[in-house]
């Protein structure tokens, strides 16, 4: 699933090319959902809640751009709807701000999130290497 940030104008207004996906990125097939948001929160004005409970979803991986803003707090919102997180610790970045350098940012982030708690979600953090289905993408066998 891929979510979009977008703004009704200016770079990040739609079909402009700083609203596009990066090169590097896989595209979404025509076939996978792209839902559109104009806040952090890919959880709020979105239908994305309602996505993921067609699909009887509880767990969700999450990676992407803006650490401190759209990451965390789409984070926080999937953790407040009671699904359990994995934050790819090595997908998802930020850049520099005036107070703080992007790796501290990330850094913070981590910490943070890593302390949340509730007994009906979890947040966790992962290296995308350490992931269960990446591993067996990676190594299918099993052999090192």
């Amino acid at each position: 699933m891929y979510i979009q940030h977008e703004y009704p104008e200016g770079p990040m207004s739609k079909g402009e090319p700083g609203w596009q996906f990066h090169p590097r990125l896989e595209k979404p097939l025509h076939q996978e959902v792209t839902i559109y948001k104009t806040v952090p929160n890919s959880f709020t004005h979105t239908p994305l809640k309602q996505t993921l409970d067609k699909l009887d979803a509880t767990h969700i991986y999450i990676c992407g751009a803006q650490t401190e803003f759209c990451v965390d707090s789409t984070c926080r919102g999937a953790f407040d709807l009671d699904y359990n997180v994995t934050l790819i610790t090595d997908a998802h970045t930020t850049s520099d701000a005036d107070h703080l350098s992007a790796p501290r940012i990330i850094e913070h982030t981590h910490v943070t999130l890593k302390n949340f708690w509730s007994p009906n979600a979890t947040i966790t953090l992962e290296k995308s290497l350490d992931l269960d289905w990446i591993k067996n993408k990676v190594n299918p066998r099993g052999i090192d």
